[in-house]
């Protein structure tokens, strides 16, 4: 009987040992402490709806028209500028320069970067004077499909998407040719007195060719002559080259 009831109290002690072994913080120290609580969500901060004003929410119908066409040339607006994009174009700017130097005589400062077909115009002086006079003038308008201004005023840099030009015509080749002359030192240093000198330009197959006038003396004239000679001389003419026709007109008075 004394070793059965030992065995028993070894069996007792043995389960007393094992279930406070897997309690809870047993015997291996105090007690665990309770899970943090989850944190608190976030709370969801609601952005208030930009509202724009549109047409048909004004109620006179002249506010209304006039509130749709701006918002139509602040959309063209974007469209060119976020269109300028891409390698410059040299044949583009060549277009267009002619038609700028006209419109601003001598040696006014004004910029011209083309990338594609769009071109990034800032003339000279105010940018209300300059940009009334770019989108009105006729010669730009020749040689451009469009020509946008900022209609709200926040941005100087005017936009003209210039049209292209015919497939192998010497359009381009005349616009590169008065560029040339108008910028030659040689021909400015000719325009000493007042007056002007006008040539009108041609091209085709076989050549530049062109016809002088103008009111400035005839000295000028001929002086003027003899620097578009040499560049004349200098330009080729490929042989695929469609007639194409220019004015260039040099003096103070255009």
């Amino acid at each position: 009987m004394g070793l059965v009831a030992g065995m028993g109290l070894l069996f007792i002690l043995a389960v007393v040992l094992l279930i406070r072994l897997t309690e809870p913080g047993g015997l291996a120290g105090g007690p665990v402490p309770a899970p943090a609580p989850p944190p608190e969500p976030e709370p969801v901060r609601e952005s208030l709806p930009q509202h724009t004003i549109t047409p048909p929410e004004v109620a006179d119908p002249a506010e209304a028209l006039a509130l749709e066409l701006r918002i139509e040339a602040r959309s063209r607006y974007r469209s060119l500028r976020d269109g300028f994009q891409g390698p410059l174009s040299e044949a583009s700017r060549l277009r267009l320069d002619p038609a700028l130097r006209a419109l601003w005589p001598g040696r006014a400062a004004f910029a011209v970067t083309c990338r594609g077909r769009v071109c990034r115009v800032e003339g000279p002086g105010a940018p209300g004077a300059w940009q009334a006079a770019l989108q009105a003038d006729p010669g730009v308008a020749a040689l451009a499909d469009q020509v946008v201004l900022d209609p709200d005023g926040l941005e100087r840099p005017a936009f003209v998407l210039v049209s292209p030009g015919r497939a192998g015509s010497g359009d381009d080749l005349l616009g590169g040719l008065a560029r040339q002359l108008l910028e030659s030192d040689e021909a400015l240093a000719c325009l000493t007195g007042p007056g002007t000198v006008v040539y009108d330009l041609q091209v085709d197959e076989s050549g530049v060719t062109y016809r002088e006038g103008g009111t400035a003396p005839q000295p000028v004239i001929d002086c003027v002559g003899r620097a578009l000679a040499d560049l004349v001389t200098a330009t080729r003419v490929p042989p695929a080259t469609k007639a194409g026709s220019r004015r260039v007109t040099l003096g103070a008075a255009r």
